[in-house]
């Protein structure tokens, strides 16, 4: 067996058969339909053919657009835009339709994913068999499986791995080579996401902190001797994702960006990492146990497991435990990772544990005063208030239970008892069973008659009123036309007041006025506009526009030409 097949080929053809026994009507609807159930899948799609077409067609960076909330356009800094996946899309959109890229790149995710936390996993505990189950835990998880439901920057988690591994390598022996590898990594973490680029950033700061506390030098990268090695990670970081970081920075003090998250509601519940959620395969059977821990199930699914929480425990206190390298460092990103993803307030059972009576401050009322440290963070560290998600913190956990599960089989394999190995395989079914996933929903391309007809009209951007946010983007992929509003994740200030005034344009019925100021040629309307997501408008009555600007009619919407 050549090493090749050892460290690569053989982890990826075991995660891409693992995938597909658990999901195995994916196969048949590969060309058929996307993998995906939730509405920012639409998102996604848009990503990638944005993408594609401001790099191989337009020749620009995609960070800005002008076909959404024409005429003026927006910033794509802040928006959960996952360039890399996009670059995949540019391979091959020649080749395959845009289902397939997309399912391509999910599965792509998957396998890739497991493949970068063997060789996390086989770094750390020097053991091939339990660190493809330590693999497999870490892709095939709940979390996994929940972002893969609708946010494929958030499925994109193979390079975090393995910036993991490169940071440590070059904490570890520090290394021109291992330093620019190690940025590369991070820009690589910082192109599909950017809260995995900040837990990057988290975790690299923890492990520079677990080390120099072990070593007993606090600056052991900063002496003479290891500043050509610091400057190869400091520089290419600076050059890429340092850019990336300082653009949001300012524009985010410049022309602050909304539609951030509550991470109030969007907390871990204290539960959630030994209750089985909505993602796994017999959630109805734990049904009351999983629905009162929170509402927005496809965001707080987080189940560990039993399984790998024993696993994990068994190889951090087993005397072949200790071989697991810098196990005290995993310990410290559950503690860490675990606590942040806790959120502002703490949640138990789906309540909020209070103390006193609530305060106001900073715009926000009845604050809970028993905060934790994700609440101090916020308050201290302005640019975190972009993030409003506390719960997919605990992705850093799931990575840092993979390993010390892996090591935990290690040291039962390992042992002197009689029963060792009917013990691991009676352990890996009991994960395995766990770990079930929920079968992964589909969304069939469907596109409606009137899109297909704005298609065929000239040139000219259109205020699509008839189409919900989500899919407003994904028709664009069609007929190709800029178009008002976009549902994007973070939109600046003067976007949303340039949104706002047109919305009171289209609810006073002043449709010569919309078309003349915002320079738009099609209008496409039902009776009420859809849910474009602009305050006011969605659910609301629109004005007739006069019959003979109408270009295009069917029993539900009108598109009309200016």
């Amino acid at each position: 067996m050549t090493n090749a097949w050892r460290r690569f080929g053989l982890p990826a053809a075991v995660y891409l058969a693992i995938f597909f026994l658990l999901n195995p009507h994916l196969l048949s609807a590969f060309s058929s339909h996307y993998f995906f159930g939730g509405a920012d899948g639409y998102q996604n799609v848009w990503n990638l053919w944005w993408v594609d077409r401001a790099i191989r067609e337009f020749g620009v960076q995609p960070w800005f657009t002008t076909l959404l909330h024409h005429p003026q356009g927006t910033t794509l800094i802040g928006h959960t835009l996952n360039p890399f996946n996009g670059l995949l899309a540019i391979a091959l959109l020649p080749l395959l339709s845009m289902v397939q890229t997309y399912n391509t790149i999910v599965v792509f995710s998957f396998v890739m994913t497991g493949v970068t936390a063997f060789w996390l996993c086989a770094a750390m505990t020097r053991a091939y068999g339990p660190s493809l189950a330590g693999g497999a835990i870490f892709t095939f998880s709940s979390y996994h499986f929940m972002h893969a439901d609708a946010h494929l920057q958030l499925t994109a988690l193979q390079w975090l791995p393995l910036f993991v591994l490169w940071w440590i390598r070059f904490c570890e022996q520090p290394a021109p080579g291992r330093g620019v590898a190690a940025a590369l990594m991070l820009w690589l973490v910082a192109l599909c996401d950017l809260y995995y680029f900040a837990y990057a950033v988290f975790t690299a700061a923890l492990f520079y902190g677990w080390m120099a506390w072990r070593l007993g030098k606090w600056r052991f990268l900063l002496r003479r001797e290891t500043w050509p090695s610091l400057l190869a990670f400091l520089i290419p970081s600076a050059a890429t994702s340092g850019v990336l970081a300082l653009a949001i920075v300012y524009q985010q003090s410049s022309d602050p960006m909304i539609g951030t998250h509550s991470p109030r509601l969007l907390s871990m519940d204290l539960l959630s990492p030994v209750v089985p959620g909505f993602y796994w395969r017999f959630r109805d059977a734990v049904r009351p146990l999983w629905v009162p821990l929170s509402p927005y199930f496809t965001e707080t699914s987080v189940f560990v497991g039993l399984s790998v929480i024993a696993l994990g425990i068994a190889g951090w206190r087993s005397r072949a435990g200790r071989l697991i390298t810098h196990r005290g460092f995993w310990g410290l990103v559950v503690l860490f990772f675990g606590i942040m993803s806790l959120g502002p307030n703490l949640h138990i059972a789906g309540r909020e544990v209070a103390f006193g009576p609530g305060i106001s401050l900073m715009g926000y009322d009845r604050i809970n005063l028993l905060v934790l440290p994700y609440a101090v963070l916020w308050l201290l560290f302005p640019p975190w208030r972009l993030a409003g998600v506390p719960v997919r913190m605990m992705v850093m956990v799931q990575l840092a239970a993979a390993v010390l599960a892996a090591g935990g089989w290690q040291a039962l394999l390992s042992s002197g008892w009689r029963w060792r190995h009917a013990a691991a395989a009676m352990t890996l079914a009991i994960v395995t069973f766990e770990y079930l996933p929920a079968p992964m929903r589909l969304t069939e391309p469907a596109v409606p008659a009137y899109v297909r007809a704005l298609a065929t009209l000239p040139a000219g951007a259109a205020i699509d009123l008839a189409s919900d946010a989500p899919l407003a983007l994904y028709y664009q992929t069609i007929h190709h036309k800029p178009i008002a509003f976009g549902y994007i994740s973070r939109t600046p200030a003067s976007v949303d007041r340039a949104d706002q005034a047109l919305a009171a344009l289209i609810l006073n019925g002043e449709w010569e006025r919309a078309a003349r100021d915002f320079r738009f040629t099609y209008v496409v309307k039902a009776e009420r506009a859809a849910d474009v997501m602009v305050p006011g408008l969605p659910g609301a009555p629109l004005a007739a526009i006069e019959p003979s600007r109408r270009v295009y009619h069917d029993e539900r919407v009108s598109i009309y030409r200016y």
